[in-house]
């Protein structure tokens, strides 16, 4: 098993969390900072460790490092902008966590507690898959998309990238929802969904397509 440190990108809100599913998955030893953006923060504490300083600083010499980045659109652009620096991402998976054997889950990734994962669901690149969200058997979700607390989807629905699908929204079995959309929580969507399209509503309905 490698002992090398794990780093976390992002010293906000969604920093604390997954700074907390790491300890529960590695270990706080293996946790080596935390970088951040301002340059300010730099040798400050944040939950218990040291905020290294910017990424930049360190180009080449950083493995092993998650995204924590809330925003989808800010994590995907942060993705692109960092792997040039570093030689590795790395996913978290809090040890509560079902997940399916034949279930595929992509680089960068976060898994959240209680999180369930059934058979031959595919996980994309950099997604946040929050508390107690269900995945189905058979779904495929897109990169940088973000499952929300409670969030379920039934069998064989496919989620596009960078899309937000809200807490405790259900997704019904066979429906595909496209690129870069909303889906508010609490909502219920029983039909296909357009790429870029807030929804709302039980039925969902479609409330706009962003530009």
């Amino acid at each position: 098993m490698s002992t090398e440190p794990i780093f976390i990108y992002g010293g906000g809100g969604h920093g604390k969390v997954v700074i907390e599913t790491l300890e529960r998955h590695f270990g706080a030893k293996r946790i080596g900072g935390v970088f951040d953006d301002d340059p300010q923060k730099a040798g400050s504490a944040f939950f218990g460790y040291t905020i290294i300083g910017t990424i930049k600083d360190y180009k080449g010499q950083i493995s092993n490092l998650i995204l924590a980045i809330g925003n989808n659109e800010t994590r995907k652009n942060k993705a692109a902008e960092v792997e040039r620096l570093i030689t590795s991402f790395i996913s978290a998976v809090d040890p509560s966590c079902h997940i399916s054997r034949t279930a595929k889950i992509g680089t960068g990734t976060l898994l959240m507690p209680e999180v369930i994962i059934n058979a031959d669901t595919y996980i994309g690149d950099h997604c946040i898959l929050n508390t107690n969200a269900v995945i189905e058997h058979d779904c495929r979700v897109g990169s940088y998309t973000h499952i929300a607390p409670g969030a379920v989807l039934t069998g064989a629905v496919k989620i596009g990238g960078t899309t937000m699908i809200g807490a405790n929204a259900v997704i019904v079995p066979g429906i595909e929802i496209g690129n870069n959309c909303l889906i508010a929580a609490g909502s219920v969507v029983t039909a296909n969904i357009p790429d870029n399209a807030v929804v709302r509503g039980n039925p969902a309905r479609i409330l706009k397509i962003r530009k």
